[in-house]
């Protein structure tokens, strides 16, 4: 489970998940060069790459801890440190998570949230006290991106409806549409 994105220069990073905790690769000029982001996360999968304008990168992935169920967790690089937190430890969340960044380098989210009173697809983003969640949908793997104007858009597969959806955020709440007409279709949408 890796991911890739590029920075503002065209470089290629790429986050995935290893035997020996979380990674990060970036090609430049000098080659290919390799990080541990968190070398605790031996049960890490899922990994989610997003580069900002200063080129530093984000990543989301799950955490699968020996002794709980799993956790979304986020990283990004400030200087040479990686400094990563918890979004959700209730229950399994965080398996299949998309990490996109707006404008302003504000981390938006969506991952597959199966917790001990809801269950879901549950969509995120960072603010000043920390991280403001909700469930969208009865849904799993999604595909998320921020427009021009900080709008999130999410395609995922509702699992109720058995359909591929496209949905998006404004101040009136979320607007969804099905995309296709056949059953089963849209599973893991990018």
């Amino acid at each position: 489970w890796n991911s890739m994105a590029f920075d503002a220069e065209g470089w290629p990073h790429i986050s995935y998940a290893s035997d020996s905790g979380v990674k990060h690769a970036y090609l430049d000029a000098a080659g290919w060069r390799l990080e541990a982001v968190s070398e605790e996360e031996i049960g890490a999968r899922y990994t989610s790459i997003a580069i900002d304008a200063d080129g530093r990168p984000h990543i989301s992935y799950w955490s699968n801890g020996m002794y709980t169920l799993g956790a979304m967790k986020y990283a990004y690089r400030q200087n040479s440190q990686w400094i990563t937190a918890p979004i959700a430890e209730e229950g399994r969340a965080g398996e299949h998570s998309s990490l996109a960044l707006d404008d302003n380098g504000v981390a938006h989210l969506v991952y597959d949230y199966t917790g001990y009173a809801t269950r879901g697809l549950q969509y995120a983003y960072q603010h000043a006290g920390g991280w403001q969640s909700q469930v969208i949908a009865d849904a799993w793997e999604a595909s998320l991106a921020i427009d021009s104007h900080g709008v999130p858009h999410i395609s995922f597969f509702d699992v109720a409806g058995d359909r591929l959806v496209y949905t998006f955020k404004d101040a009136a709440g979320w607007h969804e549409e099905t995309v296709g007409g056949s059953r089963q279709a849209g599973w893991y949408p990018s």
